[in-house]
């Protein structure tokens, strides 16, 4: 029998977002139904605003195929 995670690799769900600002951590939590559910981007304020937010959607690979059901 194949363990559900097996197909779960660090590529999918990487520590790390390059920009052109910069690198930053990502941190998971995977709790469902919990507020803090799913990926934090941790980064300096400064660089907020310089974000563009449709691309913070599919920031995680790993996150794709909920995100899009008919990848199944």
């Amino acid at each position: 029998m194949q363990h559900a995670a097996a197909h779960i690799t660090e590529e999918q769900f990487p520590k790390f977002w390059q920009t052109a600002d910069g690198k930053f951590k990502l941190s998971y939590r995977f709790e469902p139904h919990h507020p803090l559910d799913g990926v934090t981007l941790t980064l300096p304020l400064t660089v907020l605003n310089r974000l563009h937010a449709p691309s913070l959607e599919w920031l995680v690979p790993g996150m794709l195929r909920e995100k899009n059901p008919a990848a199944d």
